[in-house]
């Protein structure tokens, strides 16, 4: 969505952009961002994502909500098994 409001078409023009700051993911990551399929990201790779999009990650991740049966202990020790 991000890359459409930069008016960036197609995953061919965004792989095209990503190489002006020196990232060069496959055509079919790329593919699988431009559909929303989650896809591993490497922090720094994420930076130059932000950087060719001049956007945040907050406007590219989306938080999951999480499950139900964390019970609220999560970091506790009692969550951690101990």
């Amino acid at each position: 969505m991000v890359a459409a409001q930069r008016d960036l078409g197609r995953p061919t023009e965004l792989l095209e952009a990503f190489k002006t700051v020196g990232f060069t993911p496959s055509m079919s990551k790329v593919a699988a961002m431009w559909s929303g399929t989650p896809v591993t990201v490497r922090l720094d790779d994420l930076d130059k994502i932000c950087a060719v999009l001049n956007c945040t990650v907050g406007d590219l991740l989306q938080a999951e909500p999480l499950e139900a049966d964390c019970g609220g202990e999560r970091g506790t020790a009692e969550g951690r098994g101990s």
